[in-house]
Parts: structure tokens; sequence; C-alpha cells
């Protein structure tokens, strides 16, 4: 975030229906369709908010950078191929079987939250 940003202020019983209300979504239906940022915020908030993380938080290692890293490798090795290799295989011949499909998804929300985790290391401010 940038001093440049405009805030607002909400109770925390409203931001925590909010949060609860956008788990829903977690809950029915991700992956699919997932936003990788809005993840990230959700992730946050929880924090801040001492709610519990969605379903995927630990399966994601806490969102930690390095981890999510890993998880790109394991990708990497199982196709053989760097990520943008293998990437840009799938967008020329199509996604083939449903493990194309699973690591497509998968390679993208990666690259994408790793980015953004990158650009906004930190997205919650409470006011003392």
């Amino acid at each position: 975030m940038t001093c440049s940003e405009d805030f607002i202020t909400v109770p925390r019983w409203v931001l925590e229906k909010l949060i609860k209300y956008a788990m829903m979504f977690c809950i029915d239906r991700c992956p699919e369709g997932r936003d990788p940022e809005t993840c990230y915020v959700i992730v946050q908030l929880c924090k801040e908010l001492g709610i519990p993380y969605p379903p995927c938080y630990r399966e994601y290692g806490g969102f930690s950078p390095e981890y999510l890293r890993k998880l790109l490798e394991d990708i990497e090795r199982r196709r053989g191929k760097s990520i943008d290799e293998f990437l840009a295989e799938i967008e020329k011949r199509g996604i083939k079987c449903l493990e194309d499909r699973v690591d497509y998804m998968e390679a993208l929300f990666l690259m994408k939250i790793i980015e953004c985790i990158k650009k906004n290391p930190r997205i919650v401010y409470k006011s003392e």
C-alpha cells in the first residue's frame, strides 16, 4: 500500500461478517474462479481479526512465499520443465487431461499470489 491510497474505517463486526461471507465462496466454489489477490486479503484479515483461516491456508503453507515457491518447484519436477515452459506448452496445445488442468490452475494461482505478496507485504493497518 502507498500513502496515496484511500482508507475507510468500519466496525470490526462488519469486517468479520464480510470475511465470513467471503469464506462461503472458499468453501463452496474454490478453486474454480478464485482470485489470488482476494485470497491473500482474506488470509491477512483473518490473521488480524483472529478468526479461522480459509480451508486452503494449511494446504498453502500459511501463504508463505517460500512454501508457495516449493509448490511451484513440485509442478516443475512433475512436468520436467520450468513453470514458464509448462504454461507456454499448455497455452499452445491446450489442456488434454485433468492433471493438466489442475497443474495449470495451480501454477497460475501460485505465481499470482507470490507476486501479490511481494507487491503488498502488509495490507492491514490497525488504528491505535
